[in-house]
């Protein structure tokens, strides 16, 4: 644990040079959740026939998704993180009318994430 605090630690210090990453600091909560709420319409879109030009709504809450996880990582609300995680991986499955092997694996490699997550911020200290 003391390993990913220290990753943790000059992860925040390095993003800290960045202007984008200290806007984003306070709102990290709002652009994961936010953007898990886009990928979600997106396939709900999907399921109704309607979709976006170049499945815009998708690509932007992946990528949001992303940037939000790398924010929240090095913030105190990480105890939110694992949340996120699985729900990217509930996006995943969502239609649950096809699973493929690679669904599947994808599906198992952000559950843990989520688990190893949850297990990191209920065991260290989290203010880094």
């Amino acid at each position: 644990m003391q390993q990913f605090s220290n990753v943790r630690r000059e992860l925040k210090k390095w993003l800290g040079g960045f202007e984008w990453a200290n806007l984003l600091m306070p709102v990290d909560i709002y652009v994961l959740f936010g953007s898990l709420g886009l990928m979600f319409i997106n396939e709900i879109l999907g399921l109704v026939h309607i979709y976006a030009p170049l499945n815009i709504l998708s690509t932007l809450g992946y990528w949001g998704f992303l940037l939000g996880c790398l924010v929240t990582l090095v913030s105190p609300n990480i105890k939110y993180l694992p949340y996120g995680l699985w729900g990217y991986a509930f996006t995943l499955l969502f239609p649950f009318t096809y699973f493929s092997f690679s669904t599947i694996i994808g599906v198992l490699i952000w559950a843990y994430l989520g688990y190893a997550v949850m297990q990191y911020s209920a065991i260290a200290d989290i203010n880094v």
